[in-house]
């Protein structure tokens, strides 16, 4: 009969933690994949000033949208 142990092991944590760390390499692999999909996706459709100053108006309107919201008065 196997010993019957209360709560968690060390070696249970062990384990949750290499799998954490295993899927956060996936996503990590996923994510860079993506960014190399994209970046040959606006290469091949010559867009990549025009992508560049998209991106730079997004972030100019983020910033907007961000100083309105601290501004705002307390009752």
């Amino acid at each position: 009969m196997p010993i019957q142990r209360k709560g968690v092991t060390k070696g249970d944590m062990v384990r949750a933690i290499k799998g954490i760390e295993l899927h956060l390499m996936q996503l990590q692999q996923h994510i860079v994949m993506i960014d190399n999909i994209l970046d040959k996706y606006i290469i091949m459709k010559k867009d990549k000033d025009k992508f560049k100053k998209f991106m730079e108006d997004e972030h100019k309107q983020e910033q907007r949208k961000q100083s309105r919201k601290s501004t705002k008065t307390s009752k």
